[in-house]
């Protein structure tokens, strides 16, 4: 029994090891020729923030991806992040953040408590987690719980960009600029620092199915202890976001790669 037991732990082994280097991130179709910065779910929308010689605008798809149509009103507000809560769709560029109601069509400003505290500094990237906004800048990170109505401080005195967050439960995963990825298990009161010594831009995280993920500038890594230790995926495009769609999770290149779906 201790010898049949034996083998069929070494045959899962070998079952799960086979699916783990099996499993890849493939191409979609699109939004192509453009650079795709973010992709959202909203209900059986997707929207994509996209970047074509450097305009800026939100594209949207009603068949999982398959094609794409751009709204070319979004241009004037220069967005560089989008980000979603229930069906208000959020929008952030250097200085101001937007939300709008109706899939980006219209948009109103959501920020006018935010910029006393940021000041001059300026906002990298919006991000959402159990119903609450961040925003994160050169300085710190900032939340709204009520779509922009009021924000607070979630952490300051950063001496690098923070370009990236992921939350799950008290644990916190931040991506910097040049400075790795910092790890809080007591929900942002303390830091360890990790995947430093690397002049990366870690400009996406996510975790799925037990694996933390990171979308740098040169590729996508990921973790199965918790972000100590980080492998290179099959993607070594710009990855700049990942979006969880149900049992799929997509990530979208900078860098005119369009959508990777994993499989």
């Amino acid at each position: 029994m201790r010898k049949f037991k034996h083998i069929l732990f070494i045959f899962v082994l070998v079952v799960f090891s086979s699916f783990l280097l099996k499993a890849q991130w493939l191409p979609t179709n699109g939004p192509f020729p453009q650079n795709t910065v973010k992709v959202l779910q909203v209900g059986t929308y997707l929207h994509a923030l996209t970047d074509s010689s450097g305009i800026k605008r939100i594209a949207n798809s009603k068949n999982g991806g398959f094609t794409w149509k751009n709204i070319d009103s979004t241009e004037k507000y220069h967005f560089k992040s989008i980000e979603l809560k229930g069906a208000t769709l959020f929008g952030a560029s250097d200085s101001s953040v937007y939300k709008s109601s109706n899939h980006g069509l219209t948009w109103i400003p959501a920020d006018t408590l935010l910029k006393p505290l940021i000041a001059q500094t300026i906002i990298n990237k919006i991000v959402q987690f159990s119903g609450i906004i961040y925003a994160l800048t050169g300085n710190g990170i900032y939340y709204t719980p009520d779509n922009g109505s009021t924000w607070g401080i979630f952490s300051q005195g950063w001496n690098t960009n923070v370009l990236s967050m992921v939350v799950n439960g008290d644990t916190v995963y931040v991506g910097t600029k040049n400075n790795g990825i910092y790890r809080s298990l007591d929900a942002g009161v303390s830091w360890q620092n990790f995947f430093s010594g690397q002049l990366l831009d870690v400009n996406a995280l996510s975790i799925f199915k037990g694996k933390v993920l990171a979308g740098t500038n040169t590729g996508l890594f990921y973790s199965l202890n918790y972000g100590v230790l980080w492998t290179m995926s099959n993607v070594n495009d710009d990855i700049s976001s990942f979006c969880i769609k149900g049992a799929d999770i997509f990530a979208t290149s900078s860098s005119g790669g369009g959508v990777f779906h994993y499989t």
